[in-house]
C-alpha cells in the first residue's frame, strides 16, 4: 500500500512544489490559449497574461527597482491588480498591495511599515 498525502491520493499522483510564480510559469508554458483572466467583456489567455507581467516587471527594472526592493501598488480589482501581484514577483522584488478602500492615513501607515 502507498503512502497516502493530505487529500488521500496515492504517491503514484505527481505534486510540484509551486509557488504562485511558477504556477502562472507552467500555466502559460502548458496552456497558453486557455483563458486565465477575464474582466467584464476581455479576457487574456495565460499566454497574453504572462506577457503582461512580464512588461510590467520589465518597466520596475527599467525605472530603477532591484530584486528586495518593497513595490507598493494600490489600483482597484482589475486585471492591473492581478498584473501587479505577478510582476513585482517575477523580477524578485516585494509586493505592497493595497487596497483602494483604505483611508491615506492607512496607506501611509503600511507605506512607512513595509520595510
Amino acid at each position: 500500500m502507498g503512502i497516502k498525502n493530505h487529500a488521500g491520493v496515492g504517491d503514484s499522483v505527481s505534486f510540484l512544489n509551486m509557488h504562485p510564480g511558477l504556477f502562472l510559469d507552467r500555466s502559460a508554458r502548458v496552456y497558453p490559449d486557455k483563458v486565465a483572466v477575464v474582466y467584464g467583456e476581455k479576457q487574456y489567455t495565460y499566454q497574453e497574461f504572462d506577457e503582461r507581467v512580464s512588461r510590467l516587471a520589465g518597466a520596475l527594472v527599467q525605472s530603477g527597482v532591484s530584486a528586495g526592493d518593497r513595490v507598493a501598488y494600490l489600483v482597484p480589482n482589475t486585471p492591473q491588480m492581478l498584473e501587479g501581484h505577478y510582476g513585482p514577483m517575477r523580477m524578485g522584488s516585494i509586493l505592497v498591495a493595497m487596497n483602494t478602500r483604505l483611508s491615506s492615513k492607512e496607506i501611509g501607515f503600511i507605506i512607512r511599515h513595509s520595510g
